[in-house]
This record gives structure tokens, sequence and C-alpha cells, in this order.
């Protein structure tokens, strides 16, 4: 008997369940017939040919054909809103669980991975679908629009400084050697200009054989090239002395005194292996090199050297000047003394307010100007100074 209630009971839920089933499929089949009438969609236009040729036939063939919009992408945009709603929330969903992540699991992983550069994402784009201008306002607001490469530079400029106007030296700019305590020589001595001194008298020349001219009024030397001059000489040459070494002295307050210097203290007075363009230099201390300067700049350009200490200028050390600069053009004023070690070499016109010192085998292009003595050893002075065109002086 009990085995006959079990079965009965078997049987009873049986039914149910078939009843269940029977009832279901009749709630689907209208939903499923109305998707089965549906019209595929079309794949977008704007994919690309090859692109739709490399996604298999079991793709989604849901995707409708509004989906391109802005953008491409097939994906979350292009359901309808008014699908889902249309679909019994019993019923199995016929769009892919992952739909929502903006990948279709279906879709094969072997795609070219050469179709990325020409063919439309399947991908959302992160970029807005309202182009180009709000791409632009993603970026910095201070970043200057047009930051091209011809804008001008922050970095300092190297501009020379302006140049110059040069030392007027009067009537002492007709001399190679003017002093005002005397000149003295030793050794082989070369001078090529004229040499004088003033206001001491001829005595104060020493070393050079002088051989006084029948005028009285200047002398030779074997180791001059022009003629010697002192203050004691006769005719006008007294008064030419006078006016000269005057010259001389306001041609040293000129350079002395010219404003805003471009540099400063340059190199504490070391002046070692540096290339010094036209400007105005000054220094409150000594001024020296042990091998060489070089003055760079045109055959125009002009150059002030103004020191309140000494100018030593060690033995071998050599001033070069290159792109066409002259010697007449630098123009150093000196407080102190002048010393030129044995065989250096220097160039320019020296404006020494005390002595100026030759050692054995120096040289000078320019003209030495001091206002007290000039002694040299077996040295070279070739002059290279013009005096001012307003007293008819011409370069020699």
């Amino acid at each position: 008997m009990n085995f006959i209630k079990i079965n009965h009971t078997l049987m009873a839920n049986a039914l149910l369940e078939l009843l269940l089933v029977t009832a279901i499929l009749i709630l689907c089949l209208p939903m499923a017939d109305g998707l089965l009438q549906e019209k595929p969609r079309s794949v977008p236009s704007t994919l690309s040919s090859d692109v739709s040729s490399g996604i298999p036939s079991n793709g989604p063939s849901d995707i409708p054909s509004d989906a391109s919009g802005d953008h491409p992408s097939a994906l979350p945009s292009a359901i309808p809103s008014d699908l889902s709603s249309s679909i019994p929330s019993t019923s199995p969903s016929v769009i892919p669980s992952n739909i929502e992540s903006g990948t279709p699991s279906n879709i094969p992983s072997d795609l070219p991975s050469n179709k990325s550069s020409d063919v439309p994402s399947l991908i959302p784009s992160i970029v807005p679908s309202s182009g180009p201008s709000d791409v632009l306002s993603l970026l910095p607001s201070d970043m200057p629009s047009d930051a091209s490469s011809d804008h001008p530079s922050a970095l300092p400029s190297t501009a020379s400084s302006p140049n110059p106007e040069v030392v007027n030296l009067g009537t002492a700019g007709n001399f190679a050697i003017l002093s005002k305590s005397g000149v003295t020589t030793t050794g082989l001595t070369s001078v090529t200009g004229d040499m004088g001194t003033s206001p001491i008298a001829g005595t104060a020349l020493t070393g050079f054989g002088l051989v006084a001219d029948s005028s009285n009024t200047f002398s030779t030397s074997n180791l001059v090239t022009g003629n010697i001059y002192a203050a004691d000489y006769g005719s006008d040459t007294p008064a030419m002395l006078t006016v000269a070494v005057l010259d001389m002295q306001a041609a040293y307050v000129d350079a002395a005194g010219r404003p805003s210097p471009d540099h400063t203290e340059l190199g504490a007075g070391s002046i070692e292996g540096l290339t010094l363009e036209r400007g105005i230099y000054k220094w409150s201390t000594n001024v020296g090199f042990t091998d060489s300067v070089t003055f760079h700049g045109s055959p125009t350009d002009v150059w002030i050297m103004q020191t309140s200490g000494s100018l030593i200028v060690d033995s071998g050390a050599r001033m070069i000047l290159t792109g066409g600069a002259k010697a007449e053009n630098i123009f150093w004023q000196i407080a102190g003394q002048t010393t030129l070690g044995t065989t250096s070499h220097v160039e320019g016109v020296f404006l020494c307010q005390t002595s100026i010192t030759f050692q054995t085998g120096s040289s000078m292009n320019g003209a030495a100007l001091a206002q007290t003595a000039v002694t040299i050893d077996s040295a070279t002075i070739v002059k290279k100074s013009v005096c001012d065109a307003d007293v008819g002086c011409e370069e020699s």
C-alpha cells in the first residue's frame, strides 16, 4: 500500500512539471516567433570591407544599422533602449552578458593586428564625440597655441657690446714712444716711428747714439726709423713737444673716464686665454696673462682697457689679433707700471701714468706713451697709432 502511494506522488509531481514546462513554452513562443521574423540589421556602412570580411558569420546579427552616430563603434550605445523593455524578464536574454563591458565575446581574438591603424575601432573611443574642438579643450589652458621653434629664446643674449669711440690722441699720435722723463735703451733695440721726451732735456735719451740734425730741431739714431725730439732742441720743437705731452695726458684722462664699462673685474685681473670682443673693460687690480690673450673683432672695433693697477705680461706671452682687429684701436689706460716680460709681444696704444719697461726681446705694435720713463732692452717697437685728423696727422 505504501508503495502505491509513493508511485502516485511521483506521477503527480511529474505531471505538474510537465504542465509547468508547457506553460513556459506557450509564453516563449510569441517572443521567439518575433525574433525569428525580425529582419537582420546591416553592418554600419562606415566599417571598411576588409574588416567586415574578417568577422565570422556567427558574430552578432542584431547590431542596429544606426549605430554609426559620431563614431563607427557598434557597441553599447548601439542597443536601442526600447529593446530590453520588450523582452520579458523571465526569458533568456539574447544579448551577450559581456556586451556592457564594451567587447563582444564572440568576436574572434585573431583579427588582423595590422588593421588598427586604418579602420574604425570596434571599441568605444574615449575621445568626445563632438570632434577635435573637444580634444583641444582637454589641453592645459595656459599652453601657447603657437609654441613653435621660431619663438625667441629665453636664453641670455650674446650680442656684442656697443662699439666705443676711439680715444683722441691728438698730436701724441705722432709718436711711437713719448715720455716725460726720458727713454733709455740697451742692446739691439729697433724703433719704427718718431720718439720724443719733454719736459726733460735730450740728455735723458740714452743708449741711442744720437746724431743731431744741422737744424738742431731733431736728432737721428741707427736704432730708430724716424726722428727723435727733446725739449731742449731748437726752433719750434719745445712747443711741439709740450702740446704732444698735454695731448697724451688728455688721452689718458679720456680713456680712464669712459663710463659704463661693459666688463668689470673680468677674471679678477687674469685675462689668460680669453678672447676679448670690443667694449670697455675695467679693473681695480693688476691685470696680466701668462701665455696669450686674443682681441677678436673687425677693423673698426674699439677696445678700452681701464686698470687702476699695473699691467704685467709674462715672459713669452703674446697678444693676438683676429678678425681684422687693429692695434691702433686698442687703448690701454694703466695707472700703475707696465712690464713686458722677455720675448713677450703686445698690441695697442699704451697710455701709462707711470713707466713702461720692455724686457729683453719683447715687442710692441702700437705706441708707448708714458708719463714717466721708458726703459728698453733689445726690444722692437713699431708705431701703429694714428693721431686726430683735426691736427693733420697721418697713419704711419
